[in-house]
């Protein structure tokens, strides 16, 4: 079985260095640490994690609480913050399926008793005073797309209202003024961020928004097929739709198809998050994009500054999205 000494010799490196690597003890160039990483590789070198816990205080676990895994949103942030992590010998513990208050708070107890060095969440169905409540017990909790004033910088979040704008701007820009949006569910922050986005738009352009224009989905294709059908039945005048997920905008593109409507020639439709089927769809999907992959790179160099692995204060965590314009849009008739 291979030693410590081994990996030493092999790396050509001390094995105070080895440690250092292996305890993040203390910071290494990152070439040394790659011939470590190697070595350990090559012989099949396994540290005694338990040990290092013991002397360093840390499990060098990072636990993630999400939802679920669907959507563009959740497998590039688990992808880039793993990968992030790994660099400074972080590994990541991940809890997917915490739909209800109960299941985070369970989700965050589990993670707190296996001594996770660091917790990320997504907090989609919790109140601000559950929030504090989870702060108060782990103090480097760190949100993902969720904003808090009093711990904006534990927060990492795209500016929904900012995507909601974006993409109903672009309709209006194209000379559309019945502007219909399928919202995500209401008890979602996100959701409620899109939907005033939308609202905030049609307002600065001095645009109604009527109540049969806006139609509450689940943010998924079901309900994006029988919301745009109760559009196409309760608001017949409408020539845009914009629907807060990409999900719900294929469910809408379907509906629209059912009932005879081209898509753009008689309906435009834009969506949110930029899926990676959508620019695949007839017509392509023009839709905002968030993005993941830094938002996870983020999160993991929060992680690390909170560990002391890294000198470089995190300085940006509000990020801008941007649209994405494909063949989903035209002018009006």
């Amino acid at each position: 079985m291979a030693t410590i000494k081994d990996v030493s010799r092999m790396a050509g490196v001390s094995i105070a260095t080895v440690s250092r690597v292996l305890n993040n003890s203390a910071p290494v160039n990152e070439e040394t640490r790659e011939r470590v990483y190697r070595a350990m590789e090559t012989l099949g070198y396994t540290p005694n994690v338990f040990a290092q816990g013991l002397v360093t205080r840390r499990s060098n676990t990072v636990g993630l609480i999400l939802p679920d895994l669907r959507g563009a949103f959740f497998s590039p942030l688990i992808t880039s913050l793993e990968k992030r992590l790994r660099t400074k010998g972080l590994g990541l513990t991940v809890s997917v399926g915490n739909q209800m208050r109960k299941d985070i708070f369970q989700a965050v107890e589990r993670m707190r008793a296996s001594r996770c060095d660091a917790i990320i969440l997504s907090p989609h169905c919790l109140g601000d005073d559950d929030l504090f409540e989870l702060f108060d017990k782990f103090p480097q909790l760190i949100l993902i797309n969720r904003y808090l004033p009093e711990k904006q910088e534990r927060c990492i979040v795209v500016d929904n209202p900012a995507g909601g704008r974006l993409a109903t701007l672009h309709l209006i820009g194209r000379g559309h003024e019945r502007i219909a949006c399928i919202t995500g569910p209401m008890v979602n922050v996100e959701a409620r961020q899109r939907l005033e986005g939308y609202q905030s738009a049609m307002r600065m352009k001095g645009l109604p928004v009527k109540p049969e224009w806006v139609v509450e989905g689940a943010f998924d294709q079901d309900s994006g097929y029988e919301c745009a059908r109760a559009l196409l039945a309760r608001a017949p005048e409408v020539t845009a739709i914009f629907a807060c997920n990409d999900q719900m905008a294929v469910g809408a593109l379907r509906a629209l198809r059912d009932a005879g409507h081209e898509v753009p020639a008689q309906m435009s439709l834009v969506g949110f998050d930029d899926e990676d089927f959508t620019e695949l769809l007839n017509p392509p999907l023009t839709t905002i994009h968030q993005p993941v992959w830094e938002m996870g790179e983020t999160a993991a160099d929060l992680v690390m500054q909170d560990l002391g692995l890294r000198r470089e204060p995190v300085s940006m965590t509000l990020f801008s999205p941007s649209l994405i314009d494909r063949e989903s849009v035209a002018a009006p008739r």
